[in-house]
């Protein structure tokens, strides 16, 4: 079953490898945004520790180390909650037109590195998104009930470590099947309004990280279709996530 979520595979022919390198980064990890305060702590001592290795930086005493580490885990949940710690080091890592800010770190330097590591992100997640689809539309092959119950298993013993962004949609159309999916009309409703509210804050949090007025237009347009009704390419993405937030609380155990 591995096979149908690792498809960057077959998109290294129509990607240069930096390319699908970022890619691969974005599903390597635990993202920042996931992880609980014990977690994030360690992560932001981890991040910081590297980047100081990549430039070159000299390590605060640890008085100052430890302020350091607070205020960069309440940045990461703040503004990077997307993101994880290989992506982060890969992007100080590979970054070159930045600043000179000496030999200490200042935290507004995290921004200038991360912004446009995040629009280039930003930018192949959409041709992704459109070399993905006929990549899956060839691959689907029909399958019994056992392999559907096998396939979901492998993913419900690893459910401590599961990258939401990469749960198969299609586990929602299997649980339908198999009457696995015992929700009243108005627990579905109550995940849909929690995927509005989620994507709302994603795309809020874009206008700090994107550079052109792209971010702007996209979260104007999301405000003006949560007052007249959602449509197309918006409608399609609340309901894919109201989905997957399902998908995710029966692997966890939540739903029953």
């Amino acid at each position: 079953m591995l096979e149908r979520t690792n498809y960057l595979n077959d998109l290294k022919d129509k990607l240069l490898p930096s390319e699908t390198k970022v890619l691969e980064l974005k599903y390597t990890g635990k993202q920042f945004g996931v992880m609980d305060e014990n977690e994030r702590w360690f992560a932001a001592q981890t991040v910081l520790l590297k980047i100081h290795a990549i430039k070159g930086w000299t390590i605060p005493a640890s008085e100052m180390m430890d302020i350091l580490v607070d205020q960069f885990q309440k940045k990461l949940s703040e503004g990077y909650q997307t993101v994880t710690i290989a992506e982060m080091e890969y992007a100080f890592r590979n970054s070159t037109d930045i600043k000179d800010w000496g030999k200490a770190l200042n935290l507004s330097l995290i921004d200038e590195v991360m912004q446009p590591y995040l629009e280039n992100r930003f930018d192949l997640s959409q041709q992704e998104e459109k070399l993905k689809k006929p990549i899956m539309i060839e691959d689907i092959k029909p399958l019994s009930k056992e392999e559907k119950a096998e396939w979901m298993m492998e993913w419900k013993e690893k459910a401590d470590n599961i990258n939401f962004e990469l749960i198969p949609l299609v586990f929602y159309d299997f649980m339908e099947q198999d009457n696995l999916l015992r929700l009243s009309s108005k627990e579905k409703w109550a995940y849909t309004e929690k995927a509005t509210t989620q994507i709302k804050t994603q795309l809020f949090n874009d206008i700090s990280t994107c550079k052109t007025n792209d971010a702007y237009i996209a979260f104007n347009k999301f405000e003006n279709m949560e007052k007249n009704g959602f449509t197309g390419e918006l409608k399609g993405r609340i309901l894919n996530r109201a989905k997957r937030l399902i998908i995710y609380d029966y692997l966890k155990g939540i739903i029953q």
